[in-house]
């Protein structure tokens, strides 16, 4: 994702190439989308520029980090260690050395999902059908959602509001989906998001 100039100002942070990023950090951290261009971006190569103290985390998407090389930097104590939210493949096999590793933690894909962050997410999914059903607009927003690189997800969020159809029945009203093929491909198949969402709309409906 983007990061605005206004926001690297505020942070009093600087653009560095990676190479600097690396062989500088205590800790690198990885928040990139997955696309052709940067799979296995952390490789060999990258791992051995960091420090033997330093960690690298990442909680974006498997395929950034070559696994194989990440095995070998952490045996041959390249780098300390490893905080890990994503696989390649995901789930991983539960035969990966990465998971018998001391100096590794990980976790499935979830650690973004403290209890505080849910409860958030929760209340603003709620406070938010209003608008989004009714206006077609985000009481919520990421702060970086008009930024070049994320017109796909304003496509996104537009195509999934504009899906959910409310009509009035006798006794209240009901809602149901067109295009229920595109949301469900949007949704990555991901049936029990969806459900959820059906849940909070119906719940929104009745309140």
């Amino acid at each position: 994702m983007f990061v605005p100039f206004a926001l690297r100002a505020d942070l009093k942070a600087r653009p560095v190439r990676l190479d600097e990023l690396l062989s500088t950090s205590d800790i690198v951290t990885l928040h990139v989308p997955s696309f052709a261009g940067n799979r296995g971006m952390i490789g060999w190569a990258q791992l051995t520029k960091m420090k033997p103290s330093a960690y690298i985390i990442n909680t974006s998407r498997g395929t950034i980090i070559d696994e194989v090389a990440l095995i070998r930097a952490l045996n041959e104590k390249k780098i300390a260690g490893a905080g890990l939210d994503v696989w390649n493949p995901e789930p991983p096999d539960p035969n990966n050395p990465l998971l018998q590793m001391p100096n590794v933690v990980a976790t499935p894909h979830c650690a973004g999902s403290s209890a505080e962050h849910r409860k958030w997410s929760y209340e603003a999914i709620r406070k938010s059908f209003p608008t989004a059903l009714e206006e077609g607009t985000l009481l919520w927003k990421p702060v970086n959602l008009e930024e070049p690189g994320n017109k796909h997800f304003v496509e996104q969020y537009s195509l999934f509001t504009k899906s959910l159809i409310i009509t009035e029945v006798k006794g209240g009203k009901q809602i149901r989906w067109k295009n229920l093929n595109r949301v469900w491909e949007l949704l990555g198949n991901q049936e029990k998001f969806f459900n959820y969402v059906t849940h909070e709309v119906r719940d929104y409906l009745e309140n």
